[in-house]
């Protein structure tokens, strides 16, 4: 658990040009400039993408003072499964309450259990030809 942590990026976490794998978590009342619980970068320095994987977990009650009150994305790889929820952050108007993303991917596995999704967010579920 992360709770009241800050940073300037990603107030509990910042990823750059590596693996990590969250599981069981919560990060709450967490606060940066650019992604008030999570900063993940895409590493100009090595070739290993930043990867990151958010499983059952949590970001609630953390803020942005500039972009992405949960998450922020400039590059890599994010994604979410098995409930992972982010609720109740904030950022300042249109600069991703929920999730910022500036560059990179961020996907969530479906299907997810009732009452988890994201919110404020446009959601597309694709689907390859059987």
């Amino acid at each position: 658990t992360f709770t009241s942590c800050s940073a300037d990026q990603g107030g509990a976490v910042y990823v750059w040009g590596g693996k990590v794998r969250v599981e069981d978590s919560a990060f709450t009342s967490c606060a940066a400039d650019k992604g008030g619980a999570v900063y993940v970068e895409r590493s100009e320095v090595s070739l290993q993408r930043s990867e990151l994987s958010l499983i059952n977990s949590e970001i609630s009650n953390c803020i942005a003072t500039e972009y992405g009150g949960g998450l922020y994305s400039a590059g890599g790889r994010t994604r979410m499964s098995n409930g992972t929820l982010i609720s109740k952050c904030s950022a300042p108007d249109d600069q991703g309450s929920s999730i910022f993303l500036l560059a990179g991917e961020v996907t969530y596995t479906i299907p997810a259990p009732l009452g988890r999704w994201l919110p404020t967010a446009r959601c597309e579920v694709y689907r390859k030809g059987c």
